[in-house]
């Protein structure tokens, strides 16, 4: 009989336990704050993280309450409240969460143009959409798509990491070349319109 209640005791707190280990480890946090794009810098090797195919889209930014005001109205339908479940991090039985912050890019358009002769096909000028992919991350999760497929919609809001220098700490967005795996990336010029009208360019000699 003793032997049953200390099991049931056991189970009870195996129970909260866990319960409290979930508590810890996930939590629901609103963003922090929401950046400005304010230009690009296009950046290939060696930036840590990139693979022989990544170019790193370094975005710049600046922020200010205002605009930070009304890039959360402007998503309020989408997503309410900006809120990710995340995981709680753990560092000498400290628990904290790091800051969650979003930048606003509003894609219209990414458009990867070629700076000398690739093929027969694309001269010097030509686009090369069709060989890039853009990756990107929101709420910690990974989407890749096709450049030849963007739109405006598909890339509005990406996790971000600033620095103190006014750029992404972190690759912010990632073009990956899908061409012949023999072909290098050619020198290119990166393109960017959003949806203020603004196109923002940077130039790259793979």
């Amino acid at each position: 009989m003793n032997n049953i209640k200390f099991l049931i005791v056991l189970s009870s707190m195996l129970a909260g336990l866990s319960s409290c280990i979930k508590d810890r480890n996930y939590i629901e946090q609103a963003v922090d704050r929401i950046y400005r794009l304010d230009g690009i810098e296009v950046y290939g090797q060696p930036v840590e993280g990139l693979g022989p195919n990544d170019v790193a889209i370094q975005p710049l930014y600046t922020y200010s309450s205002d605009f930070d005001a009304v890039s959360r109205q402007y998503y309020a339908e989408v997503d309410t409240a900006l809120m990710f479940s995340g995981n709680l991090i753990i560092t000498n039985k400290n628990y904290y969460l790091r800051n969650w912050n979003l930048i606003d890019l509003r894609f219209v358009s990414v458009e990867v143009i070629a700076l000398v002769n690739f093929d027969d096909k694309h001269p010097a000028g030509s686009s090369l959409n069709d060989f890039f992919s853009l990756s990107y991350w929101y709420k910690h999760s990974l989407y890749t798509i096709p450049v030849s497929d963007i739109e405006y919609g598909l890339v509005m809001l990406g996790d971000f990491f600033p620095s103190s220098e006014g750029f992404c700490s972190l690759p912010g967005l990632v073009l990956t070349f899908n061409g012949n795996e023999s072909l290098d990336i050619p020198p290119i010029e990166v393109r960017i319109t959003d949806a203020w009208g603004r196109e923002f360019s940077s130039v790259i000699n793979c």
